[in-house]
């Protein structure tokens, strides 16, 4: 979904945008949603000797990633058929082929939590004053942020869980601005 205003005369203009993408994934614990706004104008003062340009852009995504996709579907295409579809009652995990080199149960592989989210806002102006014919005076500025966040969760019912001894959560967060 996108919504568009756009607005303008002789002495400036502006538009404004805010946009939602929803993208389901095919598989359990996948998929992503962008959001996104942007909003830009100019605007002349004092006759047109002055002219102010602004700008903003925000975006967020989230995402649900599978979290070893080529893994999954090797396994998924070479997993033996006639294990359960369930975890094992007696021992609340989910059976796995011990003997099968790199390939797990493509079932319990779905439980890993891979989850995404990404923020990035950029603000930035311009203000440009023609102090003479042919002659002008130009500053720029600009802000940017970036976030990225990033949590990982293996149970410890699946084998690579049991490999790694009780499972495995982990946090990732990276954080930047810039200014100039």
């Amino acid at each position: 979904h996108n919504l568009s205003l756009t607005n303008g005369s002789e002495n400036g203009n502006f538009r404004a945008s805010l946009g939602v993408v929803d993208r389901p994934g095919l598989l359990k614990n996948s998929g992503s949603r962008n959001y996104t706004a942007k909003i830009d104008g100019s605007q002349y003062a004092f006759n047109k000797k002055v002219r102010i340009d602004i700008g903003a852009l925000a975006s967020r995504r989230e995402r649900d990633e599978q979290y070893d996709i080529y893994r999954t579907f090797y396994s998924a295409a070479s997993y033996n058929p006639t294990f359960p579809n369930h975890n094992n009652p007696e021992t609340g995990k989910w059976d796995e082929d011990q003997t099968a080199l790199e390939v797990y149960n493509p079932l319990g592989m779905q439980e890993i939590s891979f989850k995404r989210k990404l923020w990035h806002v950029n603000v930035n102006g311009r203000l440009s004053w023609e102090i003479i014919k042919g002659l002008n005076l130009i500053g720029l500025g600009s802000y940017t942020y970036f976030n990225n966040n990033q949590k990982l969760y293996v149970p410890n019912d699946i084998q690579q869980g049991s490999i790694l001894g009780n499972g495995r959560a982990r946090l990732n967060y990276r954080d930047r601005d810039d200014l100039m």
